[in-house]
């Protein structure tokens, strides 16, 4: 079996990786964490969304071969000399967030050949909500070194998702926006959908999907050892919470750090869902994941 360098192996092991629900609180977070001394962050990169979808349909150590290939040589490698940075200031993964302009110059100007890239500091963090049903796999298969799972109270998710219309036919037969899907029916099935739940799934009304997605978004499985906090905590008290994190990573606020921080405020009006419009069977398990997967909540 093909392998990259044993330094590259060990490297992508000690990633960090972060997950939960859309709507949840992964991209605040993502970019706190973003804007710790030495870190790489990578917002939602589509080929680790499509590996992630298929990882229990290869061997294992093709599995880890193929994201290790695109992790290091693709995204750090991309990063550290300026290749593949997004400088779009509007969007969320935007390099400009969470380093300075003179960071940024550095590594646009600076040495671009691999071999004259320091990779040996670079902590690297990726974001990728909608993986928690997969994490069983993705932690035994990839032993990806540390894991965060974000949650929120049900009411205000649901609600938030539902506003986006993500889960309407329309956006779902567009297939842009959620993805990969089954098309094996008459409306797409995204890869979280349960295999047991195909058949009625283009059936269901717009608040039970997503409550479903919300549920397996939500639903931590106790094999998994991870890092879990709460949408509430990161509005409420960000500063620990960054903290915290940076204690367990070994890492320093960055110079952006600050300026996030003070981004974080609290929403004085947040509409929220009416749990009793779910079919009994969803609400029932959303209201019982939510609270099984909080008690287990970093406290700060």
């Amino acid at each position: 079996m093909y392998q990259l360098s044993p330094h590259i192996h060990e490297k992508v092991r000690k990633s960090v990786l972060i997950t939960g629900s859309a709507r949840g609180g992964t991209s605040i977070f993502g970019k706190l964490l973003a804007s710790l001394e030495t870190v790489e962050y990578f917002f939602e990169p589509p080929t680790i969304n499509s590996l992630f979808t298929v990882i229990d349909e290869m061997p294992d150590e093709l599995a880890r071969f193929l994201f290790d290939t695109y992790v290091f040589e693709d995204l750090l490698v991309g990063a550290l000399s300026g290749r593949a940075i997004n400088l779009r200031a509007q969007d969320d993964s935007s390099v400009r967030h969470t380093k300075t302009s003179k960071e940024i110059a550095l590594r646009m100007e600076g040495a671009a050949r691999k071999r004259e890239l320091d990779t040996s500091a670079a902590k690297i963090v990726i974001k990728m909500p909608s993986f928690v049903h997969r994490l069983p796999e993705i932690y035994e298969i990839l032993q990806i070194n540390q894991l965060i799972v974000l949650i929120r109270e049900p009411e205000s998710a649901i609600n938030s998702l539902l506003r986006r219309g993500w889960f309407s036919n329309a956006l779902l037969q567009a297939g842009d926006i959620i993805w990969p899907n089954r098309y094996d029916g008459a409306l797409p099935a995204p890869h979280w959908v349960p295999r047991t739940m195909l058949e009625e799934w283009e059936n269901m009304s717009e608040p039970d999907r997503a409550a479903l997605y919300y549920i397996t978004q939500t639903n931590l499985s106790e094999s998994v050892n991870a890092t879990v906090f709460d949408y509430e905590q990161i509005i409420a008290r960000p500063r620990a919470l960054l903290a915290v994190v940076a204690d367990q990573m070994g890492l320093e606020f960055g110079p952006c750090s600050k300026t996030l921080l003070n981004e974080v405020t609290v929403q004085k009006t947040t509409s929220k869902f009416d749990l009793g419009l779910l079919r009994d069977e969803f609400r029932s398990l959303v209201i019982e994941t939510y609270e099984r997967t909080r008690e287990r909540r970093v406290r700060v």
